[in-house]
């Protein structure tokens, strides 16, 4: 399964260790959203930032909490569309307000729904806040 362009967006907001967990979750998808890598397969695919870098994997940027379930042994992971981990930047304000007219321009360009903030983003001339 191809990354979804919108990513491009969620990049910037990640650390190198939560990207490459998050990369590597969105190569390994199947097509109803679930990844349920082995341990084998984390430590073969250099992915050993899953130890430094978990709290992508239980917060994901303010995606669920609950992405991974372990079911017979193994831990599955729901990994969702990159919009709910921008729509969080954007509800907490960690999203400045050029972020979301480059966001909005993209959703446009790709005939995506844009998004909304509920509340004034801050600006490059203004600090972001910080919920």
């Amino acid at each position: 399964m191809p990354l979804p362009i919108l990513l491009r967006k969620l990049m910037r907001h990640l650390s190198a260790p939560e990207l490459r967990v998050l990369v590597y979750l969105h190569l390994r998808v199947s097509k109803h959203g679930i990844c349920y890598p082995t341990q084998e397969k984390w430590r073969s695919s250099w992915v050993l930032a899953h130890k430094e870098s978990g709290a992508i994997l239980e917060e994901a940027r303010g995606e669920k909490a609950d992405l991974h379930e372990i079911v017979d042994g193994k831990k599955f992971y729901l990994v969702h569309d990159p919009r709910i981990g921008l729509q969080h930047l954007i509800d907490t304000g960690v999203m400045r307000a050029e972020e979301l007219e480059e966001l909005n321009q993209l959703c446009s360009d790709l005939s995506q729904t844009p998004f909304e903030a509920q509340q004034q983003l801050p600006s490059a001339h203004s600090p972001p806040t910080n919920h």
